[in-house]
């Protein structure tokens, strides 16, 4: 088995972490750094108490614009694309906006972040 390690600081985890499933994702590097972003809001929200808000939602939506100075405009074309693969996706139970499960990363023990990637080999169709 091929086993790949890279130490990194915990406060760049999320970054870091989406930088290595980018091959599956297709992620340009503007998205890469916004859904760094949402990632870290996520961690935020599940840790406070009462009712869960959409990952889109306008608190959020605002302070993405605060600290990355993008338009309130391409702020929504970027969520529409994250949304198109099926990245943020919709939680019809609590009926809000979530980030995909596939891509939290899971921290364990507060020191590593495990990711497991299954290739599945086809044969090529033969074409006549």
């Amino acid at each position: 088995m091929n086993k790949f390690i890279k130490t990194v600081p915990l406060s760049s985890v999320n970054y870091e972490f989406l930088r290595s499933l980018n091959g599956l994702l297709g992620l340009t590097d503007r998205e890469i750094d916004l859904l760094s972003i949402f990632l870290d809001l996520e961690n935020r929200d599940s840790k406070a108490k009462g009712q869960r808000k959409s990952i889109d939602g306008t608190a959020n939506r605002k302070e993405i614009m605060r600290i990355t100075t993008i338009t309130k405009d391409n702020l929504s074309r970027y969520i529409k694309r994250l949304k198109a693969k099926r990245i943020i996706v919709r939680d019809y139970k609590e009926d809000i906006n979530v980030l995909n499960k596939a891509i939290l990363p899971v921290i364990i023990g507060n020191k590593v972040v495990q990711i497991t990637m299954i290739l599945k080999v086809k044969e090529d169709e033969i074409q006549n």
